[in-house]
């Protein structure tokens, strides 16, 4: 931990980070493009295109969409650009939170009604905050008697777009007949005789009450009511039509609709939510020249797309309604230099924001390597601290937290080195992430064949069949960032058509070392971008691990989406689901919830 070079900085270091500790989400900061750092990423949203952004958590998804975001809102170049921006941990349904239950009478088309009624409302609330910032806009440069009608007809059309949102459109369900027919007698005596005939539905029923009485002349009436009966539902179409015609009348080019955190659907329930949700998303904003929206996920927990047994498809389908802009699990790791550009400027902007006085080693946008020196003496400490995190973002910010909280903060006597990363790393895969797997999961045994690999080969690299990279048990430890996929850009050629590459998680090696009583230096060699062997084709067998055993058919049933194996208990015994005892299963090949 000793440092061993001189620190300009330390004292100051130490005091801004006892009083304010730097951000570790995105969601935290002040704001995103302040703190964002460009690697070509964002050019890539400014289209028209329906647009998705993968990656693991921690990866950026909400930096990346939030600086597009402000920047749609404050540069020039976006004049006559419109953003909305909105998080599904915002969206919360009128309906009671037991509705959300598996047990629940409602179906998953039903609560994603409820959940898109919601969405809907927040859309309309920050929508609403745009137009007004622009209204203001055409107010101070537009003569007061053309001004006026574009105000009064903007105004009609939010009236009319929040009326269809909170109340819809009436639609009748039945129609009713009833014809009545008054007939009166007159003569000496008073008594009358009444008919009176109810039509429902072309059946008719009649009621009948007589009076019998001497008459000399009769008159006859008759009144026929309609009933109807009705019900209110928002027409998306006209939801539509309406942005379409205030944007038009505001002279807006484009409405940027960005959604994050889209995995939050379905994440109270295992119902399948997110294709209806997707699919009434879809009906309303697709296919439109002026409407383009993005959505952020993590790509394990997505599902937009859902074709049930009768070939009725629902929801947004990849690669037609949808393309991928960016997958940022594999996106800007190309080069050792690339790298270590990015984690610089990266943890330069946030450390920097909290302590002012090395503000000065920014010069002309580029970051002096003092900054590496005072933090962590050397470059070689610096790139395994990067290796350590595997350059992504939240993690590499968790990690300089915990490695500072370590050395006391004290960056005029300690620096962060290998030793304190090393055992950081180590208590965060044996303390946190070992345990997001569950010991009776498929990924649980996958794990172990991993580090049976490891054991045996002393290595982190190892290859995958590219047919076999889907095996939902590999996803997982790529989610929980177990294992760590790494770009197909700098896999070596001679394997990247067949294969995909991962590195097995840093602190899992690190742990591996030490229970060996390996030389804790061998960690230095260790590198985010692997270097394979110049004639790795001729030992391709030796970095291959085979999914084979671990994909297989789990049960999932119909009603409440729930998956399980097929030798689950209450399954063998009864042949029912054993979360809601619905018989309606069928084998798909799944992961075990």
């Amino acid at each position: 931990m000793a440092r061993k070079t001189n620190s300009l900085f330390g004292k100051a270091l130490k005091k801004s980070l006892l009083l304010e500790q730097v951000w570790l989400k995105s969601e935290e900061l002040p704001e995103y493009k302040k703190f964002y750092v460009d690697n070509g990423i964002i050019e890539r949203l400014n289209n028209n295109s329906n647009q998705l952004i993968v990656g693991r958590r921690g990866t950026g998804k909400t930096h990346l969409i939030g600086t597009f975001h402000e920047i749609v809102e404050s540069e020039s170049q976006h004049q006559n650009d419109l953003s909305v921006f909105i998080s599904i941990l915002e969206v919360r349904p009128q309906t009671p939170a037991m509705f959300l239950e598996t047990d629940s009478k409602f179906t998953s088309k039903q609560v994603a009604k409820e959940l898109y009624a919601s969405f809907l409302r927040i859309l309309f609330n920050k929508f609403l905050d745009c137009v007004t910032r622009r209204l203001s806009e055409l107010n101070k440069n537009t003569p007061k008697d053309l001004f006026k009608p574009i105000w009064e007809q903007v105004n009609h059309q939010l009236t009319e777009l929040l009326e269809e949102i909170e109340s819809g459109t009436s639609y009748e369900t039945e129609r009713k007949s009833m014809t009545q027919i008054r007939k009166e007698h007159s003569g000496n005596a008073g008594a009358e005789v009444q008919a009176e005939l109810s039509l429902k539905n072309i059946n008719p029923s009649a009621k009948v009450g007589i009076g019998v009485s001497r008459r000399d002349s009769t008159s006859s009436s008759e009144v026929e009511n309609i009933e109807v009966t009705a019900v209110f539902a928002t027409d998306l179409t006209r939801v539509r039509n309406l942005i379409h015609e205030i944007i038009d009348c505001l002279h807006i080019d484009r409405l940027f609709i960005l959604i994050d955190e889209w995995m939050e659907l379905e994440k109270r329930t295992p119902s399948q939510i997110q294709p209806h949700f997707a699919q009434l998303l879809k009906t309303t904003f697709f296919n439109s020249a002026t409407i383009a929206v993005k959505i952020a996920s993590v790509w394990h927990e997505t599902s937009l797309y859902n074709k049930d047994d009768l070939n009725r498809s629902e929801g947004i389908q990849s690669g037609h309604d949808i393309t991928t802009a960016a997958d940022l699990d594999t996106a800007f790791l190309n080069t050792e230099e690339e790298v270590y550009d990015f984690c610089k400027m990266l943890l330069f902007k946030r450390v920097s924001h909290v302590c002012k006085k090395i503000s000065v080693l920014e010069i002309d946008g580029k970051i002096d390597d003092e900054f590496i020196t005072e933090l962590f003496d050397n470059k070689i400490n610096f790139k395994m601290f990067i290796s350590a995190s595997h350059g992504i973002p939240r993690d590499l910010m968790n990690l300089f937290q915990t490695c500072s909280i370590k050395i006391h903060r004290d960056f005029e006597k300690d620096c962060i080195n290998k030793d304190v990363i090393s055992e950081i790393s180590r208590k965060i895969y044996r303390t946190d992430k070992r345990k997001r797997i569950r010991p009776d999961s498929t990924a649980h045994k996958l794990l172990a064949e991993i580090n049976s690999y490891m054991e045996k080969r002393h290595r982190r690299l190892f290859l995958v069949n590219s047919a076999e990279s889907s095996c939902d048990a590999l996803r997982k430890l790529v989610d929980e960032e177990l294992v760590h996929q790494i770009p197909s850009a700098i896999v070596h050629r001679d394997v990247s058509d067949d294969f995909k590459a991962y590195h097995i998680d840093f602190g899992n090696y690190v742990d591996f070392i030490q229970a060996k009583s390996v030389p804790i230096d061998k960690l230095l060699d260790e590198v985010l971008i692997p270097n394979f062997p110049d004639d790795i084709i001729n030992l391709v067998d030796e970095y291959i691990i085979s999914m084979d055993k671990f994909s297989k058919d789990y049960i999932r049933c119909n009603d409440c989406a729930f998956s399980f194996s097929a030798d689950h208990p209450v399954y063998v015994t009864a042949g029912i689901c054993p979360n809601c005892a619905s018989v309606k299963i069928k084998f798909t090949p799944t992961f075990p919830q």
